[in-house]
């Protein structure tokens, strides 16, 4: 168990921590992440998804000199686009709850859960 994945580049180098990813397919999970790095590459992993942009904007016009006719324009103009956002954010990962996990299993999509309910109950009752 290690408690940053600094720890895990120490030891077994930038390679190392690729194979042992590769390795531990099973399930990773990362509970607690305060590092800005460690938080950016769970971020990179995750991924983006594509968000709909919306624009609109509008104009009106007048043209011509004083004493004479004037001519008026108007327009309205939408603008759709796509374009990526991170599935979750470096610094949503960081804000996560304490008793929150993010979870990587090789047969289902990543997650994000608490501890078990029973769990937190008897962390409670110590804290009393």
């Amino acid at each position: 168990m290690y408690q940053s994945t600094g720890q895990i580049t120490k030891q077994w180098g930038a390679r190392g921590k690729l194979d042992l990813g590769r390795r531990c397919r099973e399930w990773v999970a990362y509970a607690g992440v305060k590092s800005l790095g460690t938080a950016k590459e769970l971020a990179e992993t995750l991924g983006d998804y594509p968000v709909v942009a919306l624009s609109e904007s509008s104009n009106t016009g007048t043209q011509g000199r004083a004493m004479e006719p004037r001519s008026r324009s108007r327009g309205n103009t939408i603008t759709r686009s796509e374009m990526g956002r991170r599935r979750i954010r470096p610094e949503e990962i960081i804000e996560l709850r304490q008793d929150a996990q993010l979870i990587f299993a090789s047969s289902i999509r990543p997650m994000v859960c608490g501890l078990p309910l029973d769990y937190r109950r008897r962390r409670e009752t110590v804290k009393r």
